[in-house]
């Protein structure tokens, strides 16, 4: 990659880099955008990274000029560096704290759904449950199904001489079973181009392409 780069070319890191280093030899540039910018807001705060943090702090080094909006549930990038610790942090430093616990995308059926996997089992401690928009309009066709269902794939039987199936065999038999889960939710009424398949990598996607 650094070839690739080479001398002339910065990636969104070298960006930060440099404008965090740029902020703190040259404060003068740091006092006039503090005079400029009266409020700093930081979106997705939960995802920020240290080099991030340096430059926020850097802008606004007064916390009461800082508003961050954030989610710990929905920290994502901690391979990159982010640091949701910092986000908690904040949190309890900030003089007030609006709670946003409605929910204008999922289903109250989705929200539930999540609540009892997540939270009532308490993988994630400190679990913020979301309430649905009651005036969310709702497309979904397959009324005759339920909105959510959880399916195990079941290994054959093994063959003699195996003492379990291989990891092509389930993956297969797990392929086989969505698509006829979609081709259900089709004969129910639900467009194609409504439906989505999510896998964990490129790697076990031709199974599935097989079976659909």
């Amino acid at each position: 990659f650094a070839a690739l780069k080479g001398p002339s070319r910065l990636d969104n890191n070298d960006l930060l880099r440099r404008c965090s280093q740029g902020l703190r030899e040259h404060p003068a540039i740091a006092e006039g955008l503090r005079r400029t910018f009266k409020i700093i807001m930081v979106d997705e705060f939960q995802d920020t990274d240290s080099q991030q943090l340096r430059i926020v702090g850097l802008l606004a080094p007064d916390e009461s000029r800082l508003c961050f909006v954030g989610d710990r549930q929905q920290s994502i990038y901690r391979f990159r560096g982010a640091d949701v610790e910092q986000y908690d942090l904040a949190r309890e430093r900030a003089s007030s704290v609006v709670r946003m616990d409605r929910n204008f995308r999922s289903h109250g059926d989705i929200l539930r759904f999540v609540s009892r996997a997540l939270g009532d089992s308490e993988i994630l401690p400190g679990f913020m449950d979301l309430e649905a928009f009651p005036d969310r309009p709702d497309g979904y066709a397959a009324r005759d199904m339920p909105r959510i269902m959880v399916e195990h794939t079941q290994a054959p039987p093994a063959e003699k001489g195996f003492r379990q199936a291989t990891k092509d065999v389930l993956v297969a038999r797990n392929a086989e079973q969505v698509a006829n889960r979609l081709q259900e939710l089709a004969k129910q009424g639900v467009r194609p181009g409504d439906m989505a398949l999510l896998l964990r990598g490129l790697n076990v996607a031709e199974p599935y392409l097989r079976a659909l």
